[in-house]
């Protein structure tokens, strides 16, 4: 976890995804976690172990 200031507005990562695809990654909380891993510079596994 990581603080966000609360006046901070973050962007939507999923923006670019179709409703459906927003919806399945919404009820599978590993797939999000992969998804946002692998739009991060350097793609999959960068933050893996850190999201405990």
């Amino acid at each position: 976890m990581v603080h966000i200031p609360r006046k901070r507005v973050l962007a939507d990562a999923l923006t670019s995804l179709s409703p459906e695809q927003r919806e399945r990654l919404m009820r599978s909380e590993a797939a999000l976690i992969a998804f946002l891993d692998r739009q991060l510079p350097g793609g999959e596994g960068r933050c893996r172990g850190s999201h405990s």
